[in-house]
């Protein structure tokens, strides 16, 4: 930052400054007054910086830069530099940041009601942002802003904005600027929403208008300030070269000489004088650029004092009258002959400046045509001046108001007066009404021709006030423009007419007249005093989007929907899955949870993520990932399971079944710090979602995309923190086949055969002992010595698991009664071409091991390699808890 402050003492700046990428002498020039500079002393980065090193420093970001005046007399220099400083500062630094023009300054009286909408986006080749569920959204912009005036204390903003891809329930309560709904200020926001592909020409906001950016804020102005000879260097000095129309010097050229500035220039030249005889003696000298005629009154520096007319003018000899005392007008005869140095003015004969070139100007004689141009001289005794009896405004520099490739027929420019427009009464006060001509040309880009057009203004105000004037090109061209005041800035006290030139458009005919797939709103915002010029005033909607839904096993026409389950089929059909290929039982049974608990998924979709990271997103939001699942996209939720699906264990692993337990240990996570945008605020929020006996030193932090309800961040937080504290057993094993039959994060049985936990064997046959119970003989002998209850299972053909069932002793040792078992569903049997059903005992406690399949991966044909988690229900003891 740039930090300046009111003395060398200790104590608070009066201004902090932002660098902006200008130089320090830049800085200073822009704020301090010249008198006053040499008291300044500059630090960067706690180096102090010599004065002739300013203009070499760039102040970027991330400098630190401090400014102080040294004491000194008079005292009343430091305090006027103080003064000067703080009213410039003022300026720079009350400017909004709107593109394009994003114009805004300071001044005696009221501020100008500007129009401001920023934080919306240009984003020229991304990807169209599109909304899930119901969120905030500052929309992109479509064409560029179109900043005007509509009174001179008034300005109108037009935007086109584009909401996100698809259709949206938006209610105008929704619609805000900064945090204020549009329909408390009615009055000075007209808005519309279409629809895609709905025709968007009745609102005037859908003109594509380009804005130039050169025109806009300058150093210490809210515009380009239109500038005049009064601003400028009065001389030209040290030694020149004149040759042709261009006068060049290797000192600088003097500031402030822009094109139409007016020069008086006296050249000395070195001539010879001769005496014919008779008549008018000669002078030999090139006078071809005085373009001097018969009768011409000229002055002549270096002769007789004394009044002289040309008698006659041939290249390069000269001949004189002058006036003699009653006898009027003689041939001048008598002059001192020889080599001399003259200097020849004519009166009322002026330059103008035409343009820079290197080291120097280009001029040309001003009002004449035909003008040979200067003779070869380099002189340091020319006088070349500032005009000081003629005040004009200069041209500004040309600006084409329209990007290569592309013409316009319509121009619309600005005016703005920063201060007002008035003259004051200078012993009354009153403010009375001024008027001042400005004027404006343009010709094709590499055109010679200018066309010169006129606007007057007027005002009777010292606050802000601005125009806005449309001009309409005789044809499309690619136009240069330049304006300019036709007469200087007054430097009376009591005049207020400053003006600047605030902004040039150029309007396209190409505008859209519909945007397909998407939804717009354009709204034309009027400055007044319901809206203020701040930065945080943005253009924000709260949309919802429109889905099919799902009802009774058939989608519903699209409506606003913030569930999870259409989203999910939405991005997968748009990338080309049909419902055939989407796992749609799953989701319908997904569906009806989330519902119930009220999980929801708002999220903005505006980056290019893959299909599977953006299912994956909204799967989070529901505790659940995406899996293919018989060739369908489906989705796996983590979830409490009553049911076990699968079994495996000696009979069908061809592998060791290992497993470990992670201890806890001091590095830990304990606790849960969750990152999600609450759907109250739209801001970012953070939970701490902790166990009893966290401290929260060393808390996961976890970013939950599309969550907006506090109460389903906290579950999902919790959710994870008890996973990390519960979930610490893993396992592993092979099979043949079998495991192809398991489905991700599903709850299966694996029995280890531990000695004293359970056992797994086949079984051989069995039969039924009563209602329910059934004797089952297998192929080994049952191990009861644990004591205590025990259970029996047996698996199905297809893999999955039948029980556990209450387990007796039978009468032998290879024999179990199982009990309790239903009739229709659980009844073992035999196929004599299938492997026998395999039976599992063991104590009710330890039988087997609950795991959740977490990886299953294919080697080839032959193997399949199976990853576990144990299967702990404490994790989801959370899953309905509210956050306090």
């Amino acid at each position: 930052m740039i930090r300046f402050y009111p003395s060398v003492l200790p104590g608070e700046p009066l201004i902090i400054d932002e660098p902006r990428g200008q130089s320090v002498r830049e800085w200073v020039d822009a704020r301090v007054p010249e008198v006053a500079r040499e008291r300044i002393t500059v630090k960067v980065d706690g180096q102090l910086i010599d004065k002739g090193e300013w203009a070499a420093i760039t102040l970027h970001h991330w400098h630190e830069v401090e400014i102080r005046p040294q004491p000194g007399e008079p005292a009343t220099l430091i305090a006027a530099t103080i003064a000067a400083v703080v009213a410039v500062a003022a300026t720079f630094l009350l400017k909004p940041s709107l593109p394009s023009q994003s114009n805004k300054s300071g001044g005696k009286g009221g501020s100008l009601l500007e129009a401001s909408a920023t934080g919306n986006k240009v984003k020229t080749g991304d990807v169209i942002p599109e909304l899930a569920g119901r969120h905030r959204r500052f929309p992109d912009y479509l064409t560029a802003p179109r900043r005007r005036f509509v009174e001179p204390k008034v300005q109108a903003l037009d935007l086109l904005l584009c909401v996100g891809k698809g259709e949206y329930e938006i209610d105008p309560d929704e619609i805000r600027i900064g945090n204020t709904q549009i329909g408390a200020i009615s009055s000075a926001v007209d808005y519309q929403i279409f629809g895609p592909g709905e025709t968007v020409t009745g609102h005037s906001a859908h003109q594509n208008w380009y804005n130039a950016p050169e025109v806009g804020p300058s150093v210490g102005a809210a515009g380009i300030r239109l500038p005049s000879n009064r601003d400028a260097d009065k001389s030209w000095e040290g030694e020149l070269s004149f040759d042709g129309d261009e006068i060049t010097s290797a000192g600088d050229t003097p500031n402030g000489w822009l094109s139409g500035a007016v020069v008086d220039i006296a050249i000395p030249q070195s001539v010879t004088i001769t005496d014919p005889g008779s008549g008018a003696d000669i002078i030999q000298g090139d006078f071809d650029y005085l373009m001097l005629t018969s009768g011409m009154a000229i002055e002549i520096d270096g002769l007789y004092d004394g009044s002289y007319r040309v008698l006659s003018y041939t290249s390069g000899q000269l001949k004189l009258e002058v006036f003699v005392i009653n006898q009027g007008w003689q041939p001048a005869t008598g002059l001192p002959t020889g080599s001399r140095t003259i200097t020849i003015t004519r009166a009322g004969y002026d330059y103008e400046v035409v343009e820079t070139v290197a080291d120097g100007l280009r001029m040309t004689a001003r009002g004449t045509t035909g003008w040979p141009g200067f003779p070869t001289i380099t002189t340091s005794n020319a006088s070349v001046t500032l005009s000081s009896t003629e005040l004009v405004g200069y041209w500004s520099l040309p600006f084409t108001a329209c990007p290569a490739g592309e013409v316009t027929n319509t121009l619309e420019w600005d005016i703005f007066a920063p201060q007002g427009l008035c003259e004051i009464g200078e012993s009354s006060g009153n403010i009375y009404r001024l008027y001042r001509d400005i004027e404006v040309r343009y010709r094709p880009v590499g055109g010679t021709t200018w066309t010169t057009l006129g606007q007057s203004v007027t005002g009777r105000t010292r606050d802000q006030i601005g125009w806005t004037f449309r001009l309409t090109l005789p044809y499309a061209m690619r136009p240069e423009v330049q304006v300019r005041r036709v007469k200087a800035e007054s430097n009376d006290i009591q005049i207020v007419d400053r003006l600047e030139w605030y902004g040039l458009r150029a309007r396209f005919d190409n505008a859209p007249s519909r945007y397909e797939g998407v939804t717009v709103i354009a709204l034309t915002v009027t400055g007044s005093d319901a809206i203020a010029s701040q930065t945080e005033n943005q253009v924000s909607v709260v949309a919802t989007r429109k889905l099919p839904v799902r009802e009774k096993g058939a989608w519903t026409a699209p409506r606003p929907t913030r569930d999870i389950a259409p989203w999910f089929a939405h991005v997968a059909r748009s990338v080309g899955y049909t419902d055939a290929e989407i796992d749609l039982d799953e989701l319908d049974r997904l569906d009806a949870i989330w519902k119930a608990r009220g999980d929801q998924f708002n999220f903005i979709e505006a980056d290019d993520s893959t299909a599977k990271e953006s299912l994956n997103r909204c799967l989070i939001a529901g505790m659940a990932e995406l899996t293919i699942a018989a060739g369908k996209l489906s989705p796996a939720r983590d979830e409490p399971q009553a049911d076990v699906e699968h079994s495996y264990s000696a009979q069908n692993v061809v592998s060791d079944i290992s497993f470990g337990i992670t201890m806890p240990r001091p590095d830990d996570h304990d606790g849960v710090d969750v990152e999600f945008i609450n759907e109250t605020t739209w801001e970012e929020d953070e939970l701490q979602c902790r166990l009893p006996g966290d401290q929260g030193f060393k808390a996961e932090k976890l970013r939950l995309d599309g969550v907006t309800s506090r109460t389903q961040a906290y579950q999902i937080g919790m959710r994870r923190r008890r996973e990390l504290k519960y979930r610490r057993k893993e396992f592993t094993f092979s099979t043949e086949l079998d495991a192809l039959n398991s489905r991700y994060m599903r709850r299966n049985a694996l029995i280890t055969d531990v000695p004293g936990q359970g056992q797994s064997m086949l079984l051989e046959g069995f039969e039924e002992m009563g209602v329910g119970d059934y004797r089952l003989f297998v192929t080994e002998p049952l191990d009861w010595t644990a004591g205590g209850a025990h259970v029996v299972a047996w698996r199905r053909a297809d893999g999955t698991m039948a029980g556990p069932f209450a387990a007796a002793q039978g009468s032998a040792k290879d024999e179990v009664i199982m009990q309790g078992v239903n009739a229709e569903e659980d009844v073992p049997v035999i196929y004599p071409d299938m492997e026998p059903p395999h039976v599992y005992f063991g104590p009710t406690s330890s039988w087997s091991h609950d795991v959740l399949i977490t990886d299953i991966d294919p080697n080839g044909f032959e193997s399949v390699d199976v990853k576990a988690v144990g299967y702990d229900p404490r994790v989801y003891l959370d899953d309905d808890s509210v956050p306090a």
